[in-house]
């Protein structure tokens, strides 16, 4: 059961990376890091199920926390984002405007 919503969460992230690649659109690369962190759940889980109880399965597990954790703070913070790279373009502007007056 693990082993084939990996293989299929796989197909997906793959899928939606070439698509990013070949078009230059980097619209998903959120849904794209989700899947990712996913894909790491179930490696660590898969790691765990076989009484592998070794480093490998939680550095998995932790890991994948670790992208649903940048994720969350990747959403909260979209629109604060935003606003600043439009503010960093105004003042930019502003100083192109500046030096050509002075020129």
């Amino acid at each position: 059961m693990l082993k084939t919503s990996r293989i299929i969460l796989t197909i997906i992230t793959v899928g939606l990376s070439a698509y990013a690649l070949i078009t230059e659109k980097y619209d998903y690369n959120s849904s794209t890091l989700l899947l990712l962190g996913f894909i790491m759940l179930l490696m660590g889980l898969e790691e765990l199920q076989k009484d592998r109880k070794n480093f490998w399965g939680y550095i998995g597990i932790i890991a994948s926390v670790f992208v649903f954790l940048f994720l969350l703070r990747c959403f909260y913070s979209a629109n604060r984002c935003n606003s600043r790279k439009s503010e960093l373009s105004f003042r930019r502007h502003f100083l192109m405007q500046l030096t050509e007056q002075f020129s």
